[in-house]
């Protein structure tokens, strides 16, 4: 759409949920899997974005269900764990957070309440992130732990460059 992102979430709020698609998305052998796990982009370029592609509706409508997907993951975690959902309020520091239809979604499926934190920990949480397993690196500690990602073992992640 000629667009860096989708502000606020209006694009996706204007599309309607295509079930086919949803229904596909929910069922990635990933959400299946135990924790200790973890994914990122590459992941979700992977595994998502080819779902998104065999697809051709309209980009609105893809957004939508991608909020819905995301928002129906996040309860289903909610709903399965020993947590009693009525008292439940969780912490969402991501960019995401700054899409106001993704967040509602959230809040609507999971029927919880979510805390943001102040714009600055928001915009500047991943590089600060990235900033301490820099350092870490540099001073070859490990900076990845099998415990979180659910990798074979603890290692040291990453590439200093020098000019």
């Amino acid at each position: 759409a000629g667009k860096e992102f989708d502000k606020d979430g209006k694009m996706a709020e204007r599309g309607k949920v295509n079930l086919s698609l949803f229904n596909k998305l929910n069922s990635i052998s990933f959400y299946k899997k135990n924790p200790p796990k973890s994914l990122g982009r590459e992941w979700a370029e992977k595994n998502i974005f080819r779902f998104l592609n065999l697809y051709e509706i309209p980009l609105e409508d893809k957004l939508c269900t991608v909020c819905e997907h995301i928002a129906f993951q996040i309860s289903k975690i909610i709903r399965t764990s020993h947590i009693t959902p009525h008292r439940l309020s969780i912490l969402v520091t991501g960019g995401g957070t700054l899409n106001k239809f993704l967040m509602k979604r959230i809040t609507d499926n999971g029927k919880i309440k979510i805390k943001i934190p102040e714009q600055k920990i928001i915009k500047y949480k991943e590089a600060l992130a990235f900033s301490f397993l820099g350092v870490l690196k540099i001073r070859n500690e490990i900076n990845i732990l099998k415990s979180v990602t659910g990798a074979k073992r603890d290692s040291i992640g990453g590439v200093v460059c020098e000019n």
